[in-house]
């Protein structure tokens, strides 16, 4: 940088004793054009004028204006105030932020990203408390059928409905299973576990989400072990399910009111 500008200087030393634009270009080793760009820069600003400007754009063209950052933070105040006394849904978060701004037919809708700045920028976001650091056991399946994970994943409809999604995953295979239900009941859990069992196959394990619907309020399934004890085993937020017995030996079994089936699960009351 610094043989750059020594370069520069020297061109103007030449020109301000006599030489000519094509001479300077020849003993700089440079073309005219450079030449007449750094005589004029030195003609507008003086020795400073050499220096080498920034070649930053002037105007960010994706640079939030000050209306759009001010609407983002009323909308937030709003959407605090509403979620206080009790009115319309609880979120106020960049996705509900965005959603309203949709709704008042905003032009500008910045990204979830952009809103989540805006507000911590301003000082109005929620700084999450850190989590103490939990050591879970984990299973190491190795192939298809020992290890199947279910969870629930809320999903919000346009006006703010809320439908749980049940999903389920063969962690070696990764076949998935799904399914949509209007609750999230002990009653739907028991119907999606029965759905994932029928369609992937009976697993060694199936590990489930710490909902209240699987954890047991109304209809815990214990699969119970070839001969032996219910294999229930239980650690923190987790719930593992042991053996399934084979379907052959649930025929004539019972299972709760609109869950009959040949196989799967023995109902066990709490």
């Amino acid at each position: 940088m610094k043989q750059e500008n020594d370069r520069r200087q020297k061109a103007i030393h030449l020109l301000r004793s006599g030489s000519s634009v094509q001479e300077v270009a020849a003993e700089c080793e440079r073309s005219q054009k450079w030449v007449y760009k750094w005589r004029g820069r030195f003609e507008a600003a003086g020795w400073s004028g050499l220096e080498r400007r920034s070649q930053a754009p002037k105007q960010h063209g994706r640079k939030l204006s000050q209306s759009v950052v001010r609407a983002i933070l009323r909308m937030r105040s709003e959407l605090e105030a509403e979620a206080a006394s009790g009115q319309g849904l609880k979120y106020i978060g960049p996705q509900a932020i965005r959603t309203r701004m949709r709704k008042k037919h905003f032009k500008a809708r910045p990204s979830y990203v952009t809103i989540a700045r805006v507000l911590r920028r301003a000082g109005m976001s929620r700084p999450q408390a850190a989590q103490p650091v939990v050591a879970y056991p984990h299973l190491k399946p190795s192939a298809p059928l020992q290890l199947i994970q279910v969870d629930i994943v809320p999903h919000f409809l346009t006006g703010g409905m809320r439908v749980p999604c049940f999903n389920a995953i063969d962690v070696v295979s990764r076949y998935p299973s799904g399914n949509a239900y209007a609750q999230r009941r002990a009653v739907d859990a028991a119907h999606f576990l029965i759905q994932v069992w029928q369609e992937i196959g009976m697993p060694r394990y199936t590990q489930v989400d710490n909902e209240g619907c699987f954890s047991g309020v109304s209809y815990p399934f214990l699969c119970v072990r070839h001969g032996g004890p219910p294999g229930f085993v239980r650690w923190h937020r987790t719930l593992v399910f042991a053996d399934l017995l084979s379907e052959e030996q649930w025929v004539g079994r019972t299972l709760p009111s609109g869950l009959q089936s040949p196989c799967l699960a023995k109902h066990v009351s709490a």
